[in-house]
């Protein structure tokens, strides 16, 4: 087995949901939600807008641009469903160019890894 075989990272991780429910309980951030965000056709010309918007709240903790159906993937943790409903009403749903938002509220974690699929990686460049 070469240095290419061998993990990079080989990280001993827990749950992280039920580490983030354990954190966040603290802190009274209960709640996990996972938003698709669609702009409209004119909303695709306001990204800097919307971009700059979701920088600027920390309830957003990442967003990631998809390809597909949907624009955006929010991770977005909250105190519990009321806080996620004003947000969703008062700040997401007003953003520049929303058009449409799904909203998922999580329940429990079934994967987590930080590892990464090197030996794959490998095998393709081979």
């Amino acid at each position: 087995m070469g240095p290419r075989d061998r993990p990079i990272v080989a990280p001993v991780r827990r749950n992280c949901f039920a580490e983030f429910l354990s954190r966040n309980q603290k802190l009274e951030l209960d709640v996990l939600v996972f938003a698709l965000v669609k702009l409209n056709a004119h909303g695709r010309r306001s990204l800097p807008a919307f971009a700059e918007a979701i920088r600027g709240r920390a309830e957003v903790q990442e967003c990631f641009t998809l390809m597909g159906d949907m624009d955006f993937l929010l991770r977005i943790v909250v105190r519990d469903v009321q806080a996620y409903e004003r947000f969703f009403f008062e700040t997401l749903s007003q953003l520049p160019g929303v058009q449409e938002v799904h909203s998922n509220i999580a329940m429990s974690e079934m994967k987590s890894t930080t590892s990464l699929p090197l030996q794959a990686a490998s095998a393709i460049q081979k």
